[in-house]
């Protein structure tokens, strides 16, 4: 049986052509599906009843292709009308002038999601 053997060879654009191939694409959807699912899973909630503006549904992810390669993301609220997510991750100051702590949930769902 023989030994398998891989030859690297560095250049300029190792990167980006690495982060081009199909491959890639596959292990950023698992990684950002999993981003997604943690920072669902883990946001604030008022009650059982959800909402169209309840922040859960307002978390999406997305994959792409552009000139460096294949790139992922997790986005908080597209929607314009529904901008609290932000707000719940940071604290905020109340109208009667009280601090409200954030409650770090986005941090969180990227601490669990990380890979070691």
């Amino acid at each position: 049986m023989s030994k398998g053997r891989a030859r690297f060879t560095y250049s300029a654009t190792f990167q980006r052509d690495l982060y081009r191939l199909p491959g890639t694409r596959e292990a950023l959807l698992l990684a950002v599906a999993r981003i997604e699912a943690y920072g669902k899973g883990d946001a604030p909630r008022r009650g059982p009843r959800t909402s169209w503006n309840s922040i859960r549904n307002q978390i999406g992810s997305t994959v792409a292709m552009d000139r460096g390669g294949w790139f992922g993301g997790v986005f908080t609220e597209a929607n314009d009308r529904a901008r609290h997510a932000m707000l719940q991750e940071m604290g905020f100051t109340s109208p009667s002038g009280r601090r409200i702590p954030g409650r770090h949930w986005l941090k969180g769902a990227l601490l669990k999601a990380r890979i070691e």
